[in-house]
């Protein structure tokens, strides 16, 4: 695989990326929807256990212990380390460049792209991008270990989170629908 410094093709290019407030929006969600689940696991286990005594002072740790964890988990998104970049995907004339969290950069031609389609929706939406080959696959220059392909419908894919980025799936899968038809 051959490494470039930037994607051919700039002009007319569109990137899409995702906002470390939509990152941390993501993580709120689904550790809002974790913790009923947690506190009616810790309520069926202690009330199995007998401790109905010290249930409700249980539970309130459990409240406590999760919203700090994620108050943590949060902050730390927010703040992040320097250099570091969320998933991002941008396309222009000449092809897909995209990059996965805190992985280097790949660029494909239109003419190397077997399919593109998204997987799942809402926040967790990953969008799956399929070559004709790897080997039509370049790794932009970075200083982070490149994104490996996944085995998906028995050929090699690359999978980037999309569920937050701005302007939006709709609008990406569309852009590149239309590139792709005109490639």
């Amino acid at each position: 695989m051959m490494k470039i410094n930037s994607a051919a093709g700039a002009a007319g290019s569109v990137t899409y990326q995702v906002r470390r407030s939509g990152m941390a929006l993501r993580m709120v969600t689904i550790l809002a929807v974790l913790l009923p689940v947690g506190l009616g696991l810790s309520y069926a286990l202690l009330s199995l256990l007998g401790h109905t005594a010290h249930l409700w002072q249980a539970l309130r740790d459990t409240v406590l212990i999760f919203l700090f964890t994620q108050a943590g988990v949060c902050g730390r998104l927010l703040i992040g380390r320097k250099g570091q970049r969320f998933a991002w995907v941008r396309t222009s004339d000449a092809g897909l460049a995209f990059a996965a969290y805190r992985r280097a950069a790949r660029f494909v031609p239109w003419t190397a792209v077997r399919s593109v389609r998204v997987r799942c929706a809402g926040p967790l939406a990953e969008l799956v991008i399929t070559p004709e080959t790897v080997d039509a696959v370049i790794v932009m220059e970075g200083g982070v270990p490149a994104q490996r392909p996944v085995r998906r419908r028995r050929a090699p894919a690359f999978v980037v989170d999309i569920g937050m980025m701005r302007p939006g799936n709709a609008a990406m899968l569309a852009e590149i629908h239309d590139r792709l038809s005109r490639a």
